[in-house]
């Protein structure tokens, strides 16, 4: 699988793993679209809940694009 699709399929089963929860803050995010996200009419302010793929130990640091180091942040 490359890289881009294996991120992002890491990046939805973190997601879906967290509930839909940001591992950092615990805010609710969006995955695919801001209109998931009740009550978010301004994009601007949604664009910050999009669900990004964050490495727990960084790849410079010898981190992997493994499962259990794979969490889902907001931005």
């Amino acid at each position: 699988m490359p890289s881009r699709n294996r991120i992002q399929f890491l990046r939805r089963r973190a997601f879906h793993r967290q509930g839909g929860l940001c591992c950092y803050c615990g805010v609710r995010m969006w995955l695919n679209f801001p209109v998931e996200l009740a009550g978010t009419e301004c994009f601007a302010a949604s664009r910050r809940l999009r669900c990004t793929a964050e490495h727990l130990l960084p790849q410079s640091g010898g981190g992997q694009d493994t499962a259990s180091n794979i969490a889902a942040a907001c931005a």
